[in-house]
């Protein structure tokens, strides 16, 4: 679809809420009330959801795992982050060696990788910067 609004030379908004191979009815939710209000303020149909404050992010980073292990954080989409906050950790099996993540940035958090196994390299959370 983007690449066709492309080549139309039309803008799109993409809402990307979840995680892979799950439901996530706060996600789901959210991107239906969206397009509900949409729909609504272009007076396609009369409708109320909730309102909620707009965050405007105007970039956004991926904290990654820096080595294989187990990921553990307590953090949700849609938190608000501190700069060297720390978002969560990685250990071996054992518990002995751990590699803890912070925050690069304030910010909110985006998306959360909630498998438990991670290997090296991996997205893990998602952090957006507010403009």
């Amino acid at each position: 679809m983007r690449l066709a609004a492309s080549k139309l030379g039309k803008q799109i908004l993409v809402f990307e809420g979840g995680e892979s191979k799950r439901f996530d009815y706060d996600s789901v939710t959210e991107g239906i009330d969206g397009c509900l209000r949409i729909l609504h303020h272009y007076k396609m149909i009369k409708t109320s959801t909730k309102q909620k404050k707009t965050v405007f992010l105007k970039k956004t980073s991926w904290l990654r795992a820096k080595s294989s292990g187990l990921f553990h954080t307590t953090f949700k989409s849609g938190l608000k982050v501190k700069k060297g906050e720390m978002l969560g950790m990685i250990c071996d099996p054992y518990g002995e060696v751990e590699h803890e993540l912070f925050s690069p940035h304030d910010g909110y958090i985006v998306g959360v990788n909630n498998q438990p196994v991670v290997n090296a390299g991996d997205a893990l959370i998602h952090v957006g910067i507010a403009g």
